[in-house]
């Protein structure tokens, strides 16, 4: 009996053995079947269920990822509805945008550049209607297992992939994050103010004489070269400045001097001012018209060059002295006899005029004791008072409008008329401007 009862206890330990080995094995295999999504632009990582194969498709953006719900395979993807989205913004953006009243994204991970964010929908799409129940029951338990895969998320910041040939990428800040950069061999086309094309460089039908490769530069720079007349519209092309941190520093028009429409070489010629750079080194970029506005009609050749040391430009701010300002009498003529002109430097800079004026504007804060004490002075700076726009027409009329919202401008004709006058004779030192206007009409007035 006692031998029976011993036997009986090891074939029960086995069965249980084997059965949890079974078990066990089931579970490896079944944890093992899983979907590894791999995102193209920054190479973060999520496992996702077996259970979902055929079920689902994507919709892939530079900063957005929509996992869509594939409720059969002929539905157009802008019809197919989102189980979760997947959204990068950089830091700041994200700021902002949780503290917005609704908002319901929940952050996965963050870094000093980026934050990973996911959003799940705030409804069930095919609960309205009863032909739609298994749709709907489908459609909520992969919302419900959301959650664990968002655990299964893996990010490196080296992931983040570079853009290949024709690939656009972000530029503008205020929409996403810009860290993506076209691959090595590739240049940037700044299609728009917000996206650029990762385009291959060529110089085919394009010979720059000036600059040379690596020539140090300074502004304003001239250009010289030949190009093939495909590279002109209207007998014109263009070049843009970069420096080594892709910083914009100007644009030039590029001017064909012979008839540009053949298929033969035709001298060019423009001039390029450009503002101070933030590196030694920058990129000129020679860009093709390009009217149709087509990727593949674009054109693009670059130019390394090297930048002179910029000791920037001199400028001259008036200010006021009222003992130059008297008559025979000794009375104040509160006229422009009094203004003095003092020199000052600014970096080089594509407004030359709107620094000029802010700097003026600074007033008293430019002046040395020595100046002070020669009879130099001015009302500037006034409290809130703003440059806000700076507008040179055609014919020389320079408009500038301010914003003045504490009417620090109103009062006293001869008050009034001094600061008038040394904006307006600054201004005019700039031999474009003939003619200064001030917006809004209120300013200024006694």
């Amino acid at each position: 009996m006692n031998k029976k009862f011993i036997l009986l206890i090891i074939i029960s330990l086995l069965l249980f053995s084997l059965g949890f080995y079974f078990w066990h094995e089931t579970q490896k295999s079944h944890l093992s079947q899983i979907i590894t999504y791999r995102n193209p632009f920054y190479g973060y990582e999520l496992n996702i269920p077996i259970s979902w194969q055929n079920k689902f498709t994507l919709g892939e953006e530079e900063n957005k990822t929509e996992f869509l719900y594939l409720k059969n395979t002929s539905q157009p993807i802008e019809k197919k509805e989102s189980i979760f989205t997947i959204l990068v913004y950089s830091n700041s953006q994200w700021e902002q945008i949780k503290k917005e009243p609704g908002y319901h994204g929940s952050e996965i991970y963050s870094d000093e550049n980026l934050s990973f964010v996911f959003t799940l929908p705030l409804e069930n799409p095919y609960a309205i209607e009863k032909e739609f129940n298994r749709e709907a029951e489908e459609f909520q338990k992969m919302v419900g297992q959301v959650p664990e895969i968002i655990k299964t998320f893996k990010y490196q910041p080296s992931s983040i992939s570079c853009a290949r040939k024709n690939e656009r990428i972000n530029k503008n800040p205020l929409i996403g994050p810009t860290l993506r950069k076209c691959c090595s061999g590739l240049s940037e086309w700044r299609e728009s103010n917000s996206a650029a094309v990762c385009l291959k460089p060529t110089d085919e039908g394009l010979v720059v004489y000036q600059p040379q490769i690596n020539e140090k530069i300074k502004s304003p720079l001239k250009i010289k070269g030949e190009a093939k007349g495909f590279w002109f519209f209207e007998a014109e092309f263009r070049a843009e400045l970069y420096d080594e941190n892709e910083n914009f520093l100007g644009r030039a028009i590029l001017t064909a001097r012979d008839d540009w429409m053949t298929e033969g070489f035709v001298p060019f010629e423009g001039e390029l001012n450009f503002s101070s750079p933030s590196t030694t080194t920058g990129i000129l970029k020679f860009l093709s018209a390009n009217p149709s506005g087509l990727t593949e009609n674009q054109k693009i050749f670059e130019l390394p060059v090297k930048f002179e040391e910029m000791a920037g430009k001199e400028i001259l701010l008036y200010y006021y002295n009222p003992e130059k300002d008297r008559d025979e009498t000794g009375n104040l003529k509160c006229s422009r006899d009094g203004l003095v002109p003092i020199k000052r430097t600014i970096p080089y800079s594509l407004t030359p005029i709107k620094e000029t004026i802010n700097l003026l504007l600074k007033g008293k804060e430019n002046l040395t004791q020595e100046e002070i004490s020669s009879g130099l002075t001015t009302e500037y700076p006034l409290e809130k008072f703003s440059l806000e726009e700076i507008n040179l027409k055609r014919d020389g009329t320079l408009i500038l409008k301010f914003n003045d919202p504490l009417n620090k401008t109103i009062g006293g004709s001869c008050r009034v008329g001094i600061l008038w006058f040394q904006i307006e004779e600054t201004a005019k030192q700039f031999p474009e401007v003939r003619k200064v206007e001030f917006l809004p009409p209120e300013i200024f007035q006694p």
